[in-house]
Parts: structure tokens; C-alpha cells; sequence
């Protein structure tokens, strides 16, 4: 019987020793999903990554782009602001000038005036002269 004991004790550590197989097998195919679960996850992330990077450095890209013109808005602004300040002094010359010109044109008035205030008198006193002679033919004819 103890041979049968030794058989029935091989019977169940064969037994056992499928099980553990079985197990093992499970847990092996288990491990063998999980890794080309991760795997296939890792492609992804490896994808979405390389997008990523194609977003960020269109971004960079954009981002330079944006400073540029950031900077050629500040030398224009920059600019402006000259012109401005120019405006600003020559507008002042203008007014100191305005009040100039006003003067100068008062003075040529006066200038121009006095030609035609000539002219003026000597066409009366040339009135006079005549209509004088008028009068003295009129009385010389009349005795006077």
C-alpha cells in the first residue's frame, strides 16, 4: 500500500504542479496583455507626443512672430511719439509765427495805404484845380 500511498501522493503533487502550470500560464498570458496593453498605450503617448511637439513649435514659431511685431509696433509707436513732439514744437512756431505775420501784414497795409491816400489828394487837389478853373472861366466870362 505504500506504493498505492506513494502513487496517490505523486497523483496529487503532478496535480499540483499542473495547477501551479495552469496558474503560471495565467498569470504569464496576464502579463504578456498587460505589456502589450502598456505597449500599445506607450505608442499612443509616443503619437500624441509627436503632435504635441508639432503644436509647440507652430506655437514657438508664433510666439516669435508675435515679438516681431510687438517690436516693430514699439519702434513705431516710438515714432509716433517723435512726430508728436515735433508736431507739438512746430505748432508753436506757427502760433509765435501767426502773431509775427499778423504784424507784418498790418504794417504792409499801412504801406499800401499810403500810395492810395497820394493818390487821393491829388485827385482832389486836381478836383479842385479844375473845377477852380471852372469857376474863374465862368466869372471871367461874366465879368467877375
Amino acid at each position: 500500500m505504500e506504493s498505492g500511498n506513494k502513487l496517490h501522493e505523486l497523483e496529487i503533487g503532478l496535480a499540483k504542479l499542473q495547477s501551479s502550470e495552469d496558474n503560471i500560464k495565467e498569470r504569464v498570458h496576464s502579463i504578456e496583455t498587460d505589456n502589450s496593453k502598456r505597449d500599445e498605450s506607450l505608442q499612443n503617448n509616443i503619437q500624441e507626443t509627436q503632435k504635441l511637439k508639432v503644436i509647440i513649435d507652430g506655437l514657438a514659431s508664433t510666439i516669435s512672430e508675435i515679438q516681431e511685431s510687438v517690436k516693430s509696433t514699439n519702434h513705431l509707436a516710438f515714432a509716433v511719439h517723435e512726430i508728436a513732439s515735433e508736431m507739438k514744437a512746430m505748432r508753436a512756431d506757427v502760433v509765435s509765427n501767426a502773431a509775427t505775420v499778423g504784424k507784418v501784414v498790418d504794417r504792409v497795409k499801412v504801406l499800401e495805404d499810403k500810395p492810395a491816400k497820394r493818390w487821393d489828394g491829388a485827385v482832389d487837389k486836381i478836383i479842385l484845380v479844375i473845377v477852380g478853373g471852372v469857376v474863374a472861366f465862368f466869372m471871367a466870362k461874366i465879368g467877375m
